[in-house]
């Protein structure tokens, strides 16, 4: 369901106008829309950052590293570093995916460069990729 466009009032200071309007956009609705979703995307990639950091400190992907966790093979899964280390995995998967729907939905309001496709700025990996 898409919602209507809002109206809304701003107040900026002088610096601030200066700024956006040198920024790329035809109006400021779509100037902040591109600054939304490019912080979006950064957001975005900090989780990425973080979890391949997860990926390469285990050697394994989250749904490997659930597992042998549970079966015991990777220690206690009570430790506290094995458990905080869980935790903030799967917290970043989901924010990750968070952040990605939020891409999708305000994409074409933002209208990146044609060379960004919102669906390739998550890089799907295989279990392959961790034996290499």
């Amino acid at each position: 369901m898409e919602r209507e466009k809002q109206v809304i009032t701003l107040e900026l200071s002088p610096a601030v106008q200066e700024v956006l309007d040198a920024l790329e956009g035809d109006t400021v609705g779509h100037k902040i829309a591109r600054l939304v979703y490019n912080e979006s995307r950064r957001y975005l990639e900090a989780c990425e950052r973080e979890i391949l950091e997860l990926e390469m400190k285990y050697g394994m992907s989250f749904e490997e590293f659930q597992r042998r966790l549970q079966e015991g093979e990777l220690g206690d899964p009570f430790s506290y570093p094995l458990e905080e280390d869980a935790m903030r995995w799967e917290d970043l998967i989901a924010e990750k995916a968070h952040w990605l729907a939020h891409l999708k939905r305000i994409a074409s309001d933002a209208r990146p460069s044609p060379e960004v496709n919102v669906d390739d700025i998550c890089t799907l990996r295989r279990d392959d990729d961790y034996n290499a």
